[in-house]
């Protein structure tokens, strides 16, 4: 696909969809060329086009969460009206004697900097598009039309075309090194067992502790 229109509009929630993110933010690492069809990038399930969310006010829990963090990940602009504002959760139901259960949150998501994420503020949309009652009872939406719009004219600039392959032509490795590798590799010497004067000795066992 070219592109993608993810709507999470009326999302009740109850789950973190990061498996959805997960497939969201995937970019070709490759390209597998093939002699009689066209190049597929490589991890597959891959779109490399512009992507665009819908949101209501009827999304709220796992609905604030994942346009929160389409948002945060940089994978596109959301549309509509600001979520509902309710992202905490339970992980039990005590029963009752006649049948019913209780429900009380124990569990809250807030961001890196400890700030909590949406809750009684939503996620707004970064374009908003009322649901406006005429135009879905004439069969439209406005919604979706706005999200197609700004798509396809993000199309010709956020797509990532397959490169074109040169035969006979190897690529060097790429990419920085893992730290602790490096460091690792870099060790020509097996560590010495005697404590340099910067490191603490172990100490001896305490009496009676053994």
């Amino acid at each position: 696909r070219q592109g993608l229109i993810i709507d999470v509009r009326f999302n009740g929630g109850g789950q973190y969809a990061d498996y959805v993110l997960d497939l969201l933010r995937r970019i070709p690492a490759a390209w597998i060329g093939f002699r009689d069809n066209q190049p597929a990038s490589a991890p597959g399930a891959s779109i490399t086009g512009p992507k665009v969310m819908l949101i209501n006010e009827s999304a709220g829990s796992g609905g604030d969460f994942l346009p929160w963090a389409f948002r945060e990940m940089s994978l596109g602009p959301l549309v509509g009206q600001r979520t509902w504002g309710g992202l905490v959760g339970m992980t039990t139901l005590p029963a009752l004697v006649d049948g019913g259960s209780v429900t009380a949150p124990n569990l809250a998501i807030y961001d890196r900097q400890g700030r909590l994420i949406t809750e009684n503020v939503g996620a707004p949309p970064d374009v908003q598009v009322a649901a406006d009652p005429t135009a879905l009872f004439a069969g439209r939406d406005p919604q979706l039309e706005k999200a197609v719009t700004l798509a396809l004219a993000a199309l010709p600039v956020e797509q990532i075309p397959a490169p074109t392959l040169q035969a006979g032509a190897s690529a060097a490795p790429t990419g920085t090194p893992t730290p602790w590798v490096t460091a690792s590799a870099s060790s020509t010497s097996p560590p010495s067992a005697t404590p340099s004067a910067t490191e603490d000795p172990v100490p001896s066992p305490t009496p009676g502790l053994a």
